[in-house]
């Protein structure tokens, strides 16, 4: 499976992803989650484990760009910060590559290759 998320540590949620993505479903699936989560109308956090993700096509890049765009919009974010655990330049760039195109919805954090990165949104 593409990703994976364990709430027992509630507000802050573990989201952790596998190597690639290989179909839609497993996309939708990702987006089902973070939806119903954000649904809720609780604050919460993300604790987030891209540390196998290898690669990602440019076609859930943009679908997740728009995905926060979507969220932007909306009158109150409840995501209150993102910590993203990463160890490859490819999701280093591409993080980089989506915060160009859009601030992030909350503080995030990067933790790569021994450096703290914070993102202000």
């Amino acid at each position: 499976m593409f990703v994976k998320f364990t709430e027992k540590d509630y507000p802050n949620i573990s989201v952790t992803f596998g190597k690639d993505i290989h179909t839609d479903d497993e996309y939708n699936h990702f987006i089902q989650k973070w939806t119903e989560i954000n649904n809720r109308r609780n604050k919460y956090n993300f604790i987030v484990d891209a540390r196998e993700l290898e690669s990602v096509s440019m076609k859930y890049t943009l679908k997740l760009i728009s995905h926060l765009i979507q969220l932007k919009c909306e009158p109150v974010h409840y995501l209150q910060e993102t910590h993203l655990l990463i160890n490859s330049d490819y999701v280093y760039n591409l993080l980089q590559y989506i915060f160009k195109v859009i601030t992030p919805l909350s503080k995030v954090h990067i933790y790569y290759n021994d450096q703290i990165m914070i993102i202000n949104n």
